[in-house]
């Protein structure tokens, strides 16, 4: 539900906005509003959100000299208030040292500590600064303005429309520039911005529907405020009194009870967040094995280098002399990752986002082994490639180890995982009896090395809640929408699991057919000489489905929904996304390219 989404940009934006508006137009002791000022900064760094500090203090600079500005304009000399009479001029007086305390002062103690902003932040913070400010005075333009009422309101929508391209479109040129300035090497420039041209109009979309609720709610606030006397930017009340005083005083405090209602009402979702923001779980404490598997395949990957992992991964431009030259190279960096799988390893990436160099070290093992296996095709060496491809698979469960949900789905072995499953169920058939049953021992070995999906969603819930507050917000809104990705991410992590599985079973049906001369009638007769026990299917927690059809068999699981249709994927293709998926998830779908037996 995309409302969560919207009411998470306009809400805060809307509150804040009427804390500057109240402490700039307010007739209240300048004490007083200089400490709600500050009493609204200091809740924002409980969280601690430095960018939306040094936004408020953008938005509320603009907003006292837009209103400052616009009273003067406003108000000719003859009618100006006599406080206005006088020319104006800078003094510094109490008031204005407290304010500037207040306004610049602690923005710039809070840069000091945010000091990882980029220029590109800067950029950003500073545009929602302006924005929400000019925000803020387009409402109080339609309250307090002028001109007739119905062209007030019907420029409502045409302020939320404007406001949102504005926003998009500046937005937008500040991406592009970003783009230009990090990735333009490696990403053509011209394609970003056709990217952005596709996308402008439905970012537009979005930021209309958050800008409108926004202006309605300090419009609302706006009007109940002006009735309530209790705000008057432009001296109107003390100009007119028979606005100013009010006949009614009952009127005037049921409009000042209502006032209050919907500040409290307003408040309450800013608050709700702010406090699911300050609930974090702590990080517990790992234990990191010594010595640990992972530093020996980081520090492979260093060794192989983006140099060799390029051109291996453009194996198929490489002459097979160079291909051969280039594998060569690299060998001493697999024989440290084959050093590593003999250790205990875990991933200390856990709880802590993963750094780049240690990313793009594992990277170039997984290039390294597709030019190893690229090799062992043209050379027709199946010993090799089978060998290859059980080595990523230790590697890829082992780097595993340790990562929260989201880090295992982006793990870049876990992504290659269905092609090693299809390319050992391939070799498999030309292998012996001895050495199936031994692949089956290993892979059964591996499957159990697997942590449960419920460990890495814990893990992956600490990580966000410990994450940056703009992550966890993010995570929260995900959950709160009912777009929790940890769903996909489940069904993705699943299918491995079942892939590998199936594989297993599969492996221990073609042994015994080897052996028996035809395919076991029923999976208990693989139990003891070819399986431990029957794979569970992950799906339902029961086994996999094992159904013979006169001389050959299927494997299946019965997939997201949980019920055994006997087989039938109800039609789903492979290319589907998992949670639109029904019917179960079978052999064929699993296996693709497989070999026929």
């Amino acid at each position: 539900m995309t409302i969560v989404y919207d009411l998470s940009e306009a809400v805060p934006a809307a509150l804040l906005g009427m804390f500057a508006l109240w402490a700039a137009a307010s007739k209240r002791h300048w004490f007083v509003r200089t400490g709600v000022v500050g009493a609204a900064i200091l809740v924002v760094l409980l969280i601690p959100a430095y960018e939306v500090v040094v936004q408020f203090s953008i938005e509320c600079l603009l907003i006292i000299a837009g209103l400052a500005w616009w009273r003067r304009r406003r108000n000719p000399a003859t009618n100006r208030p006599a406080k206005w009479l006088k020319p104006w001029q800078l003094r510094l007086s109490l008031e204005t040292l407290l304010l500037a305390v207040v306004l610049i002062a602690v923005p710039t103690a809070v840069i000091t500590k945010a000091h990882g902003f980029a220029n590109f932040d800067w950029y950003d913070l500073i545009l929602c600064g302006i924005i929400t400010g000019g925000t803020a005075l387009a409402c109080v333009w339609i309250v307090f303005g002028r001109s007739p009422l119905w062209v007030r309101i019907f420029a409502i929508p045409i302020f939320a429309l404007v406001i949102a391209v504005a926003q998009t479109g500046l937005f937008w040129i500040g991406a592009i520039f970003r783009h230009w300035w990090y990735v333009v090497k490696s990403d053509p420039l011209a394609d970003y911005i056709k990217l952005a041209l596709r996308q402008f109009w439905p970012d537009v979309k979005g930021w209309i529907w958050s800008t409108g609720i926004g202006i309605a709610i300090v419009t609302v606030w706006l009007v109940l405020m002006r009735r309530a006397e209790w705000l008057d930017p432009f001296d109107d009340l003390s100009s007119h009194p028979a606005i100013g005083e009010a006949e009614n005083r009952r009127g005037v405090v049921l409009t000042r009870s209502a006032a209050c209602m919907w500040f409290g009402i307003i408040a309450l979702f800013p608050l709700f967040i702010l406090v699911s923001l300050l609930q974090r779980t702590p990080i517990p404490t790992v234990q990191l094995p010594q010595p640990n598997g992972f530093d020996d395949f980081v520090a492979a990957g260093k060794m192989i280098g983006p140099t060799a992992a390029k051109k291996l991964r453009a194996f198929d431009l490489l002459s097979p002399q160079a291909l051969v030259t280039e594998v060569a190279g690299v060998l001493p960096a697999l024989q440290l990752v084959q050093d590593g799988l003999k250790k205990d390893c875990w991933n200390p990436h856990g709880y802590k986002p993963f750094e780049w160099q240690d990313w793009a070290a594992l990277g170039y093992i997984t290039d390294a082994y597709c030019g190893q296996a690229a090799l062992a095709r043209q050379n027709g060496d199946e010993q090799v490639l089978l060998e290859e491809d059980l080595a990523y698979l230790r590697l890829s469960i082992a780097v595993g180890r340790g990562l929260p949900a989201d880090g295992i789905i982006n793990d870049v072995f876990y992504r290659y995982e269905p092609d090693v499953a299809n390319s050992l169920w391939d070799l498999s058939a030309h292998l012996s009896l001895v050495r199936i049953r031994e692949i089956v021992v290993e892979l059964s070995e591996l499957d159990s090395r697997r942590e449960p999906w419920e460990v890495l969603a814990e893990r992956e819930r600490i990580f966000e809640e410990n994450a940056t507050w703009q992550r966890h917000l993010n995570w929260l809104l995900r959950k709160w929408s009912g777009q929790d990705r940890s769903a996909m991410s489940r069904q993705q992590y699943l299918r491995r699991v079942t892939q590998l599985r199936v594989l297993i079973l599969k492996l221990a049906a073609r042994a015994y057919e080897k052996e028996k001369g035809h395919p076991p009638a029923v999976p208990a007769d693989l139990i003891p000489d070819y399986l431990p026990s029957i794979p569970g299917d992950p799906f339902d927690g029961g086994q996999l489905k094992y159904c013979v059809i006169g001389n050959s068999y299927t494997l299946y699981s019965v997939g997201r929904n949980g019920i055994d249709d006997g087989g039938s994927d109800g039609g789903t293709t492979v290319i589907e996304p998992y949670l639109t998926r029904q019917g179960d998830l079978t052999e064929s779908q699993m296996f693709p390219a497989r070999t026929p037996e």
